[in-house]
């Protein structure tokens, strides 16, 4: 048995959720200015997106093997439709969907859906990229 050290904070959901909120208006107004978050931001925001949305039940889907890796998710990291469905902001219809028609990459095992966590996180950037593309500059309240 090996011990690894691990560096890092540990945050509570409620404080996970509350620097996720922060980060998006953040990416918003870095947008408004014509600029666009870094690789790094970016990369934090879908973790901790990916963080705030982990139930107990990804933990017995989910590769460990990642954890000695610089703390982004390997393509081998899976998560169920109802956590695929919460990262989307959709149904866990619309997430098999997804998966069946490959939008998302998946693997179809024992009757169940298992999509790449890497492929959902990535679909949730895009949309809100898109989203963020729609928005008017400035808000007149």
């Amino acid at each position: 048995m090996t011990i690894q050290r691990v560096d890092g904070v540990v945050l509570s959901q409620e404080d996970a959720r509350t620097l996720v909120e922060a980060l998006d208006v953040f990416r918003n107004v870095l947008r408004r200015q014509g600029s666009r978050p870094t690789e790094r931001l970016e990369s934090l925001h879908n973790r901790l997106i990916s963080a705030v949305h982990v139930r107990k039940t990804d933990a017995d889907v989910s590769d460990s093997s990642s954890s000695g890796e610089s703390g982004q998710s390997s393509d081998h990291d899976l998560v169920d439709t109802a956590t695929a469905a919460a990262l989307l902001g959709c149904s866990q219809a619309n997430a098999r969907d997804l998966a069946r028609r490959g939008v998302v990459p998946a693997i179809h095992v024992g009757g169940r859906w298992l999509l790449r966590r890497g492929g959902v996180v990535d679909r949730v950037a895009a949309r809100q990229s898109e989203r963020s593309e729609l928005e008017p500059a400035y808000r007149f309240d």
